[in-house]
């Protein structure tokens, strides 16, 4: 079988499934593999076609046209404006920014900001698609190569600096878009840092959930999911298709997002209120042990009834409600993410007992714990 002779220039620091996707379409699509950092093309490489990570930068823009005057077919996998006048299998940015949106609605925030430490054409389409979205107020631009106007704008002092004074200064709660997961665990460590409450001050989701990245934190980070292998394959199979036809066809293909994976950093809903916010937290940090309406108002310092009249007007529901909705929220996740036993998981979120547990998830949800779990596979 004639081997096909492709370069892989990608991030290869990434941690997504695009990377070792390709290497597989590769080994049954017989092709042979050069792998090179996207920073690092190699210099006089001739072979059949390449998959790219086109960023908006000299160097890659130059080796793109000297791919391209050898007869190269290129397929490229990130937005750019590059990617305008190539063959590309990209992220669907626009959709990404909409389920950003709506899952920053649902959950009541009414003050948004969009945040990104580079500025590059990828990044604007993807403010401009979220604001777009959001349309109904102002989306505040946190963006550190404006801020910074090129002088510092590789002084992480500096940038940590500016951005704890944009923080300080922005409104609560706030719901903040990061571009990426790198991103968002930056500025995840600053609102901590600050001494600020993730989410119930400022909520953070970033535009791609990367398990690396956002599981490993204090506070777990909510994302946008991306099915990474179909971006690879798909860019895979575009270019065997350019190289079989001999044609280098300008051809886009949009990957649709998978939705949002919710994690701590967005779980809340937003409150105008700092009574409430100081609530949602004391809740939210205590659901692993068993209590209830009073535990929270002497948190709070407040009667009983006052806390009772603040939860009827604000959510419409009591106290109580609003603790077992977030303890069925937890169990959820323990059921999706993990082969814990009943037991296990009614000791970890506050149920006396597994039998509790059952009787009040199949109430909440309409289903046993069992048979949620067994609907997920």
């Amino acid at each position: 079988m004639k081997h096909k002779d492709i370069l892989l220039l990608v991030n290869v620091t990434a941690t997504d499934d695009v990377y070792p996707t390709i290497i597989h379409y590769a080994k049954e699509h017989g092709w042979r593999l050069t792998i090179e950092d996207r920073l690092a093309p190699p210099e006089g490489w001739r072979g059949d076609g390449a998959i790219v990570e086109a960023m908006d930068i000299p160097i890659i823009a130059r080796y793109l046209r000297s791919l391209r005057h050898k007869g190269i077919s290129v397929v490229n996998l990130t937005d750019s404006r590059i990617a305008r006048c190539i063959p590309s299998c990209i992220i669907d940015t626009g959709l990404v920014s909409r389920l950003a949106s709506e899952h920053f609605c649902e959950r009541g925030f009414t003050h948004a900001a969009f945040f990104s430490m580079e500025w590059v054409y990828g990044r604007k389409m993807q403010f401009a698609g979220f604001a777009k979205a959001w349309g109904k107020a102002y989306v505040s631009k946190w963006i550190w190569p404006e801020a910074t106007k090129a002088r510092n704008i590789n002084n992480h002092a500096a940038m940590v600096k500016w951005i704890k004074g944009v923080i300080a200064a922005a409104p609560k709660p706030i719901a903040v878009f990061c571009v990426n997961s790198y991103n968002a665990v930056t500025l995840l460590n600053i609102c901590l840092d600050m001494g600020l409450s993730v989410p119930e001050e400022i909520a953070i989701l970033s535009a791609q959930y990367d398990p690396a990245f956002c599981d490993c934190q204090t506070v777990p980070i909510s994302g946008v999911e991306i099915d990474s292998r179909q971006h690879a394959m798909e860019a895979a199979a575009m270019l065997d298709g350019i190289i079989e036809r001999r044609s280098d066809i300008l051809n886009h293909i949009l990957i649709k997002p998978k939705g949002i994976k919710i994690q701590q950093s967005t779980n809340v809903l937003a409150s105008e209120n700092p009574m409430m916010r100081h609530a949602f937290r004391f809740i939210r940090e205590n659901l692993s042990h068993p209590f209830g309406a009073a535990e929270v108002a002497a948190y709070l310092g407040i009667p009983r009834i006052r806390l009772d009249r603040l939860f009827a007007s604000e959510l419409k529901r009591s106290v109580g409600s609003e603790i077992l909705r977030q303890r069925i929220s937890n169990v959820k996740r323990m059921l999706a993410e993990s082969d814990a036993k009943i037991d296990s998981i009614a000791a970890e979120t506050g149920f006396c007992h597994a039998s509790y547990l059952i009787k009040a998830f199949k109430k909440a949800v309409g289903v046993t714990p069992h048979r949620f779990r067994s609907g997920l596979t």
